[in-house]
């Protein structure tokens, strides 16, 4: 889907990475399509599944970076609110989070669980609450938050979408197309966050319980996703050297 790299020319346009998305950076679940900054900007640092669970980026500091920046990742967040927490904790106060996820009547279709990803655990509305089971509207769930940000931005990103095709087509998995589906929000970081010890102590607490339930098992899962058709691969083209001889 690469969603992050069909945004580089309309962000660069927009005066994005001037405003909001520069200095010393991390993409969280980059995966293949880390975010890529403009020439002399600054680098970004990918998380990802290998570096742990999103939800709480264990082991990194508080006040790190100017900018936290992730594109269809919180919908796969188990708890949104501690996740967005602890992404906030670790962006410096007057620094930036530029989060994207899928909309949840141009991505989901209104159809829950979602037929696009089976993994999705949350639909995002910009303002309004739908029916859907597991909606957040983003203007309420940002207010959560209100001591610590201030709210720059909330769009609906419908770049090339196309209103008249069949409701089942997943427009954003055509590649040659650049559509996107999304709603993108950016939050400026206004004051450094003062969570308790108890907090702290209940997520380094939750982060080990988590690493066995889900941390574990998933990475398990991705390694093999990337070392099992490998290994088929070598298999067939040893099945194939020796029939090709007989």
């Amino acid at each position: 889907m690469k969603e992050t790299a069909k945004n580089y020319t309309n962000r660069l346009q927009n005066g994005d990475f001037i405003n909001y998305l520069h200095g010393t950076g991390i993409d969280i679940g980059g995966g293949s399509d880390c975010l890529r900054l403009p020439p002399d900007t600054g680098g970004v640092l990918l998380w990802d599944i290998k570096d742990g669970d999103a939800q709480y980026m264990h082991n990194l500091d508080d006040n790190q970076f100017d900018f936290v920046y992730s594109s269809h990742c919180l919908e796969h967040m188990r708890d949104i609110t501690r996740a967005f927490t602890n992404w906030l904790r670790i962006c410096k106060p007057g620094g930036y989070l530029y989060i994207c996820v899928p909309h949840e009547t141009y991505y989901e279709k209104g159809i829950w669980p979602s037929i696009n990803n089976s993994d999705h655990k949350h639909s995002f509305t910009v303002d309004k609450p739908s029916s859907m089971p597991a909606n957040v509207v983003i203007k309420n769930f940002l207010t959560k938050f209100n001591d610590w940000i201030e709210v720059i931005d909330i769009r609906e990103n419908l770049m090339n979408y196309h209103f008249d095709w069949n409701n089942d087509i997943d427009q954003t998995a055509i590649e040659e197309e650049n559509i996107c589906a999304q709603i993108d929000f950016i939050v400026r970081k206004k004051a450094d966050m003062e969570l308790s010890s108890e907090w702290r102590e209940s997520n380094d607490k939750n982060c080990r319980i988590d690493y066995w339930k889900y941390m574990l098992p998933l990475q398990i899962k991705s390694n093999l996703a990337k070392v099992i058709p490998a290994t088929v691969k070598r298999a067939l083209k040893k099945i194939w050297k020796v029939s090709k001889f007989k």
